[in-house]
């Protein structure tokens, strides 16, 4: 209900417009990757894990855009590629390490640099694909799946929400973190872009 410019919202109102982003979060979810590229929506309260990576990988892709030729700035193949690959897995679709460079939008060759790199760290296993010999199909490993997870429920808050009030809990997540990125990672930088 409009009273002049001040507007009244009522329980009907409210109900209409969750109706409608939901129906717009619908109809999202079901696009082409361009089309969704074109619209950004804050990921629900209750996002699962994928949303949000979805959420991160396609503002990745807007930047990508919107900064033009110099988007190589800010290039991280591997988070990409991580991206990509954690996502795939939540729609039961097979990487192989090509269409890993299709996703990270990075040259074959800094792919398979990646691949490498990710594989030696313990984040990513490689396997033939079953029917192309010539093709090699990425997953996350059962520990980089966990750290991602992990760190795409800290985005959403989860980690904050379930913790407050107690420090020990949100110390102890955090302890548990670090040490599976160290004991996963190790304590040298990753440099890919070589």
């Amino acid at each position: 209900m409009t009273n002049g410019s001040v507007t009244r919202w009522g329980t009907d109102e409210v109900f209409e417009l969750a109706a409608l982003v939901g129906r717009l979060r619908t109809l999202l979810d079901a696009a082409p990757r361009r089309v969704r590229q074109q619209f950004v929506l804050p990921p629900e309260t209750q996002a699962n894990p994928e949303a949000i990576a979805r959420l991160l990988y396609d503002q990745r892709r807007l930047r990508g855009e919107a900064f033009g030729i110099d988007a190589k700035l800010f290039s991280e193949p591997a988070w990409d590629l991580l991206l990509d690959v954690f996502i795939a897995a939540g729609e039961e679709r097979v990487v192989s390490v090509s269409a890993a460079a299709v996703g990270a939008c990075v040259p074959p060759t800094t792919a398979l640099r990646c691949v490498r790199v990710l594989e030696e760290r313990g984040l990513v296993t490689t396997r033939p694909h079953p029917t192309d010999g010539r093709m090699k199909i990425v997953r996350l490993t059962p520990a980089s799946r966990d750290m991602m997870r992990h760190y795409l429920e800290l985005l959403r808050g989860g980690v904050a929400t379930a913790s407050v009030g107690s420090p020990t809990a949100s110390s102890a997540a955090s302890a548990r973190a670090s040490a599976t990125t160290a004991r996963t990672v190790g304590a040298s930088r990753m440099d890919v872009s070589a």
